[in-house]
């Protein structure tokens, strides 16, 4: 259920004062009608209360068309409502027309490093979703529909940040598909076409996107992260410390690199079991074209947000000292 919008809240008791006792039939027909499944409602420029209320009325959206009429008038909502195209399922009146007086669509920038917990929250404040369900998604309804998820356990990491137009109360699959349709259209061509390594390449393009603030350090971090790799060194990476415990930006203190996580590159090898962010293009790019040089240390000023390299441990510890311990 959405929540009641301020005009509905003061028609709802607009109803109140002005019917009455009389009034209180009326208002159970301003609840949902009964076993209402989600259905699109298309409401054309032009079309008055009565034409809307006919239209929701013959879809099963609403009890009566009395009602609808008669509390769209008292909450002053008769001269707001938006045409468009809806979803709408197990809405009452006062829902039904906060929803019309918004628009049907959100248009919401998903910005590049959010987590997919972090998407799901920001989708549900537009009232795209409702919270947690973007989560819950089953990978097995959508993961034969893209090459990329053969194997894949999360969304996270394949939802593409950009700016997108979504229906209010879509169906998370739906959602999911759309911005899963543009990674495939503007990544996968930089990907290499081996779903092993796509999985390492969005993962490492995760620990980037959340560990380097400038682009142009990016790849030499992506070409640091693949030798500790390769040398079997630990990555010891904050941002997959900061996943495991889901706090987004924290510092970790000494007793949070002990915690039992994979996610912990501090305690276990390797990489994370799966991405930690959703990454960008250029940090998608960074990973898949590794820099080589001779680092094998980064810190990040906390001030500047410059990354400050090192080639020895004594050289890291001397930058932590300097940069990170002011």
């Amino acid at each position: 259920m959405l929540p009641f919008s301020k005009s509905a809240i003061i028609g709802l008791g607009a109803v109140l004062l002005v019917v009455g006792t009389e009034g209180l039939m009326f208002i159970k027909t301003l609840g949902p009608a009964e076993k209402t499944e989600e259905k699109e409602v298309t409401i054309v420029e032009g079309n008055g209360v009565s034409e809307i209320a006919t239209i929701l009325k013959e879809t099963g959206l609403i009890q009566s068309e009395k009602s609808f009429k008669i509390y769209t008038g008292l909450s002053g909502a008769a001269r707001n409502l938006k045409p468009g195209l809806y979803l709408i399922g197990g809405a009452s009146i006062p829902e039904i027309v906060g929803m019309l007086e918004e628009g049907p669509v959100a248009r919401v920038t998903i910005p590049e490093g959010l987590s997919l917990y972090e998407i799901d929250e920001l989708l549900s404040e537009e009232k795209v979703i409702v919270k947690g369900s973007l989560v819950a998604l089953d990978m097995k309804v959508i993961e034969e529909k893209y090459w990329f998820l053969e194997g894949v356990t999360s969304l996270e990491g394949y939802l593409f940040p950009d700016t997108y137009e979504f229906l209010r109360g879509s169906d998370p699959e739906k959602v999911a598909e759309k911005m899963l349709a543009n990674f495939e259209t503007k990544v996968t061509p930089l990907l290499h076409k081996d779903n092993k390594n796509v999985k390492k390449e969005v993962i490492v393009a995760s620990l980037i996107e959340k560990e380097v603030p400038h682009p142009e350090d990016r790849s030499i971090v992506a070409g640091i992260i693949y030798k500790r790799l390769a040398a079997d060194i630990p990555l010891q990476i904050d941002a997959s410390v900061c996943y495991a415990e889901k706090q987004a930006g924290c510092v970790p203190r000494k007793e949070d690199l002990s915690i039992d996580s994979p996610y912990n590159t501090y305690k276990y090898y390797g990489l994370p079991p799966t991405p930690i962010a959703n990454p960008g293009l250029d940090t998608l790019e960074a990973a898949v074209n590794p820099e080589t040089s001779p680092y094998w240390y980064y810190v990040s000023d906390p001030i500047t947000r410059e990354t400050i390299f090192a080639r020895t441990l004594d050289e890291h510890n001397e930058n932590i000292a300097n940069y990170l311990k002011k």
